[in-house]
């Protein structure tokens, strides 16, 4: 190829790298309000400011037709869902299929269908961000990089008529071989349509995409608050017990390299930290550096990976609450 030739199409390729540098700084606007604007960070805390990743999924989602095939999974309770994939970013989110009470399932999927708007702009932005570093890595003469997609672990893991609970794991690829973890577990209060991040000690603070902090507006009454050491510790060691009570006997002399109870082993002898979610019938517990590595591909978080205790063994760490006391009324 002429130099001449080369220079030109640098050129042009650089333009176009600026041009999609501009284009990730925000995503489009759900209606023509600039209150629209999608940014980072990508959550809400009530229906109100969810509104608008609920346009912007009514605007940018491509549902999958092969969604509507997927095998509906079925929570310990009876409640039904499957998976939603976005064709264009691969995002995926549940979707309730069945719960006896209607109206609560109805309002529950407006929830999730917000939470899809909110991951199809994160996902969005992911993608134009490794458009411009492969553009890059094209001017230094590399190939493409696929990176690791956002999303590895999402799955509904509690529902009832008042409370929806889902997990959302994975991480942030931002370089070639680079990420971060990102994701959490997130908790609708169906009554009060608010939302917050579901924790054992629940944060109160965060930090929006200049780095400045706010204060979470909790609405809700979270139905954990262990957020001193003694407490800590307690829980501590009933997780421990409870792994150690989940490791087959067979299990107990040796793990097997293909099996699924990794997180009981690896928390009967180390304890917490952990992720923790929601579900029917106990708190459950898995390994907080499962994702994505280090775990068979053949185990789900609702398939013999996770630890579940038991309500009522944690009746100590349980606040009373609207949430803490159906927790406890499932036992």
């Amino acid at each position: 190829m002429p130099a001449f030739v080369r220079h030109i199409t640098r050129m042009a390729t650089a333009i176009l790298i600026l041009s999609i540098a501009a284009s990730t700084a925000c995503l489009a606007r759900a209606d023509a309000d600039s209150e629209d604007e999608i940014t980072y960070p990508f959550s809400f805390w009530d229906l109100k400011e969810g509104a608008k990743f609920g346009r912007y999924y009514d605007m940018q989602a491509r549902i999958s037709a092969e969604s509507a095939g997927e095998p509906e999974r079925i929570l310990a309770n009876g409640v039904r869902w499957r998976l939603l994939v976005d064709e264009k970013t691969g995002m995926r989110m549940p979707h309730i299929t069945w719960m006896p009470n209607q109206q609560s399932m109805v309002a529950a999927n407006r929830f999730l269908e917000m939470a899809h708007g909110a991951a199809i702009a994160e996902g969005d932005v992911f993608n134009r961000m490794w458009v411009h570093e492969n553009t890059a890595r094209a001017l230094r003469g590399l190939p493409p990089y696929l990176p690791l997609r956002l999303q590895s672990d999402i799955e509904l893991t509690y529902a009832s008529s008042a409370f929806v609970s889902y997990i959302d794991l994975g991480h942030e690829e931002t370089s070639e071989k680079h990420f971060s973890w990102r994701g959490g577990v997130r908790v609708f209060d169906i009554k009060r349509g608010s939302s917050y991040e579901f924790g054992l000690c629940p944060a109160r603070y965060g930090y929006n995409g200049h780095g400045e902090r706010f204060t979470i507006p909790i609405n809700s009454t979270p139905p954990f608050a262990v957020c001193d050491d003694a407490a800590f510790d307690a829980l501590d060691a009933v997780v421990k017990r409870w792994a150690s009570a989940a490791i087959p006997a067979k299990e107990h002399d040796h793990q097997p390299v293909d099996g699924c109870n990794r997180a009981a082993h690896q928390l009967a002898r180390w304890g917490l930290p952990a992720w923790y979610y929601l579900t029917p019938v106990g708190l459950a517990f898995v390994l907080d550096d499962a994702w994505p590595v280090g775990r068979p591909t053949n185990c789900r978080l609702s398939a013999g990976d996770p630890v579940v205790i038991p309500y009522r063994a944690l009746r100590r760490f349980i606040r009373h609450g609207p949430l803490g006391d159906e927790l406890l009324k499932l036992d």
